[in-house]
């Protein structure tokens, strides 16, 4: 920034962030995902208004690679049904706590379980639940409130919990959603009722953890409780944060020690329940599966074609790069050298202006080198540097992965979660085909998820061997099989 360093290596997203006016060139080593990336990248030089340059070296190799990853976040219905039922257990167990006829509930999900449960990652959860969001208009089912911390701990310290529940309403909330871990470590007595715990002697327990730990002054009691949960208790219309705001003060007093779960197994999704969400998700009825159904397609086709947008960007940015590419390399004039680069970069850029003026106006760009003849193999509108789709070969990777993936996913999935839902899709289940072919093309194009993390599956022989290739052909073609099992 002080101009002493005349290169500067960077992300995207670090170089997304420089604002620096006179950068005088964008080199990029690797294919932007969108042609919107692209311009708001290149965008970082020339602010000054000088003359700079944007230069773009990708190799043809990463367009299949870049078109896969766009599909990362590729997911079934059933996923996102699971999600719904998961949702609807949480406000059903948080409004046993609440009998008050409340408008809205506090909700929060552990990030950690439900990502295994749902086999879906954080980022795509909150997207969902964004999307649903959204879709409520005036009367959203819920809102999003982000990711916090709901795991807390105190130690009593200066009287027991139930006395300072006499002035403080968390304290009382908390001893009835919390759990005592960890017992006074003597009796308390108070016989002249002087308010003093003072009189007698303390017959201490030997087995206390806090005992043990020798946190001597917090003698009277630990309780672990969900901050979520004390908040709905507290009131109708109390949040999370007045239970933290309460506790800090407690602890600033010296009343009690607060330690709060930051680990990511303590880290959940905060969700504010609205009362069209109340009434929807306390609906028992037969129609409530009828309206998860329909809901579940609607998220489901706002997600794909997002994704399937974002594929087709890689495929755009490709075709106005090699559109430039072409027509730089076809000049044929015989000039001087200094005077052919005037003439290349002249040609380059009006070439750039009229690809991008294109894309921006009909938002598609097909790729005119592309080969009819393979597009049944391909996918259509393909480049040809993906690869074809072997079929008796990718029913072979098939037999094997449905041999070794549900015995290793369950093995994953009860080493991060308690224990799964009835509605969490199960790999090779006949109930969840759909889940089952999705995750299978994600394994073969090495695209990994909560279920199957890449550092553990990143040695199979099959993990990604499919990436070359076009995921929703390799997805059609994994669903044929599955419908049909007398073929493998």
């Amino acid at each position: 920034m002080r101009g002493k360093a005349r290169i500067c290596v960077a992300t995207v997203a670090f170089g997304m962030g420089i604002d620096k006016a006179d950068v005088e060139g964008i080199i990029h080593l690797n294919l932007s995902s969108s042609p919107e990336h692209y311009l708001q990248e290149i965008g970082r030089a020339g602010r000054d208004g000088r003359l700079s340059q944007a230069i773009a070296l990708p190799t043809i190799d990463e367009i299949p690679v870049r078109h896969s990853l766009a599909h990362s976040n590729f997911i079934s219905e059933s996923q996102i049904r699971c999600l719904l039922y998961c949702l609807k257990d949480a406000v059903m167990e948080q409004s046993i706590i609440v009998q008050d006829g409340r408008q809205s509930l506090n909700v929060a999900l552990a990030v950690e379980r439900l990502t295994v449960e749902c086999d879906l990652k954080a980022e795509t959860i909150e997207t969902i639940l964004s999307i649903l969001e959204q879709k409520g208009g005036e009367t959203p089912l819920l809102h999003v409130e982000g990711f916090n911390y709901d795991n807390a701990t105190i130690a009593m310290k200066k009287c027991s919990i139930e006395r300072l529940a006499e002035r403080e309403p968390v304290a009382a909330c908390i001893k009835r959603v919390g759990v005592c871990f960890d017992q006074p470590i003597g009796v308390e007595r108070d016989d002249d009722d002087d308010g003093n715990d003072d009189d007698g002697p303390i017959s201490k327990l030997p087995d206390s953890t806090t005992f043990k730990r020798h946190f001597l002054a917090y003698c009277k009691g630990s309780y672990a409780f969900s901050v979520t949960k004390c908040a709905n208790a507290l009131g109708r219309t109390s949040e999370s944060r007045h239970v933290f705001a309460t506790l800090r003060r407690l602890q600033i007093h010296g009343d009690l020690e607060l330690a709060l779960d930051t680990s990511d197994k303590g880290r959940v999704f905060m969700l504010t329940i609205s009362s069209a969400g109340l009434h929807f998700f306390h609906d028992s009825s037969a129609d409530f599966d009828e309206r998860v159904r329909d809901i579940t397609t609607q998220l489901l086709e706002s997600c794909t074609t997002s994704i399937l947008s974002g594929a087709q960007k890689v495929l755009n940015m490709n075709t106005i790069l090699r559109e430039i590419c072409d027509d730089t390399s076809n000049m044929t004039q015989v000039v001087e050298s200094k005077k052919k680069e005037e003439i290349q970069g002249k040609s380059s850029n009006q070439k750039f202006n009229e690809s991008m003026s294109r894309y921006f106006g009909k938002g598609l760009l097909q790729n005119q080198q592309e080969d009819e003849d393979d597009d049944r193999h391909k996918g259509g509108n393909l480049p040809n540097t993906f690869s074809r789709v072997r079929l008796p070969v990718l029913e072979n990777d098939l037999h094997v992965i449905l041999r070794d993936l549900p015995v290793l996913t369950t093995q994953t999935q009860q080493t991060t979660a308690e224990k799964s839902s009835i509605h969490a899709p199960i790999l090779g289940d006949s109930r969840f085909l759909e889940y089952t072919a999705v995750t299978v093309t994600k394994f073969l194009h090495g695209l990994d998820s909560p279920r199957i993390p890449s550092r553990i599956f990143q040695n199979h022989v099959l993990f990604g061997k499919w990436r070359q290739t076009n995921f929703t052909t390799i997805l059609d073609a994994v669903k044929g099989f599955l419908q049909y099992p007398e073929k493998i």
